[in-house]
């Protein structure tokens, strides 16, 4: 496993981790290595997977709007 360090975080932030950390019964360590991990971005397959899913879970789509309906909204 790999180790990740970053300088130059301000101690204000690393306090307010540290203390979620304690709140949450968790070493620093071990609340970070959480975080990273729930925080990694969506592949974008996924995601495009994820939108299609809901599009087609609904009953009565919108149609997308025609050129004239978008120019007639902006002016």
């Amino acid at each position: 496993m790999g180790q990740l360090f970053i300088r130059n975080v301000d101690d204000d932030i690393i306090e307010a981790y540290k203390s979620r950390a304690r709140a949450a019964g968790l070493s620093f360590e071990q609340y970070m290595r959480d975080f990273l991990r729930q925080h990694l971005p969506t592949p974008s397959a996924e995601r495009l997977q994820f939108t299609r899913g809901i599009r087609d879970s609904t009953e009565n789509p919108v149609e997308p709007l025609t050129k004239e309906e978008l120019r007639e909204g902006i002016e």
